[in-house]
């Protein structure tokens, strides 16, 4: 409820100017042990309330936040709303084809096995294994695969191949501890505990459930195409945050255009189902233009000046008269930026706004970023920022990916150029900057280009290990001071240390 009344208050509006209330999950509303609880709070809303489905509001995220008028879109997630999976093509803001797949073929659980049996949490730290899966083969991908049929309705289902194949069995048997056991049993491996080191087995597994989730989803993907002929694509789910995947579908033929909401998860499902009320329900125009993911809350000149004050006896200032060539100049001498500018990015890849920045050029600044700052194993790679107008002259393909959701191979002659930010594969997890949609750091990457001859620079959350990102101002300062990072820029505030 706080959350509601604190985005109320950004738009300066009461709660009793509200004409409409929309509630995402059918199953919250409709089943769940909460549903008495949320209805008796609505008892005062007289308006209108509309409940919108969990993977609805996901396709609605995707497309919606998409510059495309038509496209076939995929969500894929865990149990929600009695379907784990839904496919869909959608034109002028209408749905036209829907499949659902049932819950007990959920792909998510899937992953997050994968996580379990490398030791990590059961739904955390994806990101982890999809930079392991990049280190050794998938040698288990044939055995994984033989429990899954990929059906001719663009779907596919997990199976038994016996007679004890029903799908109340394999809704039994598909469970978060069964699949496993299953891969316990198929790579002749116990899952890792917290105490036991990452060896090669584990990192084949990882590869070879990598490469199983990449061959369902293009299957899907392949099979919308056949039915509708549109090259469009989106993703939005918590999977579609796996930019391994999204790179292995954007190469595919039916996909000429690819669209990947940067905050595919769960958050702010709440928003993307009022826009299906909006457009969907109500036939509202929608503009076509690049999603603006800057939407969290901004930084206000009084604030900073108070906090500096509060925490005067720690730190020096100085107020930049062009922070972009000041700020490319410290990079340039191997020094660490923690770097704080306007609203507050929306999902979970840091784009600049709430950012640790620093050059690629330096081979030690991945390993002093992870040891310093971020606390991290050493496989985990950093991404980088490039100037649009440069990716050709440093990628095979000439990608466009904003939101830092896509990889590529890095030119052979550029590989030794920014050592801090190449996987192992050779491969970066990229994210391009054009003028448009990002005119200041557009300009601080084209100053610090000036100085080195480099249109990149590293940039990783501002954040420790299992923190979220930095949100306030207070926030900011407090983790400069904990932290060993050079310098911290709050807008045009170059912040040190005494």
């Amino acid at each position: 409820m706080q959350d509601i009344i604190t985005c109320l208050k950004e738009i300066k509006i009461d709660l009793k100017e509200v004409d409409e209330i929309v509630i995402v999950d059918k199953f919250l509303f409709e089943v769940s042990n909460k549903r008495k609880e949320i209805k008796e709070y609505l008892e005062w809303f007289k308006k209108n309330i509309y409940i919108v489905d969990h993977h609805t509001a996901h396709l609605a995220s995707a497309f919606y936040s998409s510059q495309f008028k038509y496209s076939n879109i995929i969500s894929i997630d865990g149990k929600w709303d009695w379907a784990s999976c839904k496919i869909a093509y959608w034109e002028n803001n209408k749905i036209l084809e829907v499949l659902e797949i049932p819950m007990e073929y959920s792909l998510w659980r899937w992953r997050n096995a994968m996580n379990t049996i490398v030791g990590f949490p059961w739904h955390q730290y994806s990101g982890k294994t999809m930079a392991l899966s990049s280190l050794w083969t998938p040698r288990y991908y044939d055995s994984l695969m033989e429990f899954v049929l990929l059906e001719k309705n663009w779907g596919y289902i997990f199976h038994l191949w016996d007679k004890k194949d029903t799908q109340n069995n394999r809704r039994e048997f598909f469970n978060k501890e069964n699949i496993i056991v299953l891969i316990e049993k198929i790579t002749q491996k116990k899952r890792r505990t917290n105490n036991e080191s990452l060896e090669n087995i584990h990192y084949d597994i990882v590869a070879s459930l990598q490469k199983m989730t990449n061959e369902i989803v293009q299957h899907m993907v392949q099979s919308i195409y056949a039915k509708t002929k549109c090259t469009n694509l989106c993703l939005a789910w918590g999977v579609a945050l796996n930019w391994i995947m999204n790179s292995y579908l954007a190469n595919l033929q039916e996909v000429e255009n690819i669209f990947i909401q940067p905050a595919a998860n769960d958050a702010w499902l709440s928003l993307w189902a009022g826009q299906y009320i909006n457009h969907h329900i109500q036939n509202m125009e929608r503009k076509l233009e690049l999603f603006n993911p800057y939407l969290g809350r901004n930084i206000k000149n009084s604030d900073i000046e108070k906090y500096l004050k509060i925490y005067w006896e720690n730190i020096k200032y100085t107020k930049c008269e062009n922070i972009f060539k000041e700020t490319s100049e410290i990079l340039a001498q191997n020094k660490i930026i923690a770097w704080v500018q306007d609203k507050e990015e929306y999902g979970p890849r840091a784009l600049w706004n709430r950012s640790i920045l620093a050059s690629p050029i330096d081979k030690e600044m991945k390993n002093k970023i992870n040891t310093r700052i971020k606390h991290r194993e050493d496989f985990r790679p950093f991404a980088p920022a490039i100037l649009e107008e440069d990716v050709s002259n440093y990628f095979e393909k000439n990608i466009l990916s904003p939101y830092m959701l896509l990889i590529e191979m890095i030119k052979k002659d550029k590989q030794k150029d920014i050592p801090a930010v190449v996987h192992h594969d050779w491969t970066w997890r990229i994210q391009t900057v054009s003028k448009e949609s990002s005119p200041k750091l557009h300009k601080l990457i084209s100053e610090f280009k000036n100085i080195t001859w480099v249109p990149i620079l590293l940039n990783t959350s501002l954040n420790d290990n299992w923190e979220p990102i930095v949100w306030t101002i207070e926030d900011a300062i407090l983790f400069f001071l904990k932290n060993d990072i050079d310098f911290l820029m709050i807008d045009s505030y170059l912040i040190q240390k005494l």
